[in-house]
């Protein structure tokens, strides 16, 4: 053997890759294609199922911009227009009278005391929140003691928002009057005042169950809570406060017209504000 042999030119390691190198080199570059491959049918996949349908919705939106608002969306004061077209047309003093039950109030009408065919009718909005309407409410139950053989007397409810819970006794006081309790409630609403006003959720709730219990010993309790929450109450409500904020255009509570006429005087006390309403009372009733 030749000990000069490693230095065999023959010998030496060959630069050039073998045929196994060459192998991995072309699975390497096969898979990168085949994962290059599968995103562009992927793409082309997704182009082809998503595009047609932002298209189709484009075009519907295009078609119909409102599609997808909600009906009840609708402004409580369009509604009421609504319904009451077809009566105002047919009296132009609609707003200043008696209002029966219709669509827009949930079928209840107004709550009405005294002579309900009278041609005096005297209109009060109040917020049962409201310390005024509380103090103007004794001298309200005098002219109608007063003057109940002659003339009407309508309460609608005017819940003034930044009054958190004016909005649910008048809810209350309306479900009190699907049982036939009204004014009762009303009036203990009024009388019972600061009992309630700083309470809230199931506390509030539970408040005017017990003045509805005071002043319907024998009223369905159930049914009350019921017409509580009730969307039918809350139609009355909230159009009893449109045709006051949108008709009558009232300036606050309470507000007191007869036969149409805000009494609005600069009256300094609340015996001078009664006087007031007795006043324009005698006067209608003259006519």
């Amino acid at each position: 053997m030749d000990n000069n042999s490693s230095t065999d030119p023959t010998i030496q390691r060959d630069p050039t890759p073998t045929a196994h190198d060459s192998n991995n080199k072309i699975h390497k570059q096969s898979r990168a294609f085949f994962i290059l491959l599968f995103i562009g049918l992927l793409l082309v996949v997704t182009i082809i199922l998503v595009v047609p349908h932002i298209n189709v919705q484009s075009e519907e939106s295009k078609s119909n911009p409102a599609q997808n608002e909600p009906e009840d969306n609708k402004s409580t004061a369009e509604n009421t227009e609504d319904a009451n077209d077809g009566l105002t047309s047919e009296n132009s003093n609609f707003y200043d009278s008696i209002i029966g039950a219709n669509e827009a109030n949930g079928q209840i009408g107004d709550h009405v005391r005294g002579k309900a065919d009278s041609k005096v009718v005297v209109i009060e909005y109040a917020d049962f929140q409201c310390p005024g309407c509380a103090t103007m409410m004794p001298y309200m139950t005098s002219i109608y003691e007063e003057y109940k053989d002659n003339v009407a007397f309508v309460f609608r409810n005017y819940p003034i928002s930044s009054h958190i819970n004016a909005k649910p006794a008048a809810c209350a006081a309306e479900a009190a009057g699907l049982q036939g309790h009204f004014w009762e409630m009303t009036e203990a609403l009024y009388a019972k005042r600061t009992d309630w006003i700083g309470l809230s959720g199931a506390e509030l709730n539970q408040a005017f169950l017990n003045i509805f219990k005071s002043v319907a010993p024998s009223g369905d309790l159930q049914k009350f809570k019921s017409d509580y929450l009730s969307t039918r109450v809350n139609a009355k409500v909230t159009y009893d406060y449109s045709l006051g904020h949108d008709k009558a255009r009232i300036p606050g509570t309470p507000s007191i017209s007869v036969n149409g006429t805000l009494i609005d005087g600069d009256y300094e006390t609340f015996d001078d504000l009664a006087n007031g309403i007795r006043s324009e009372i005698n006067k209608q009733l003259a006519k």
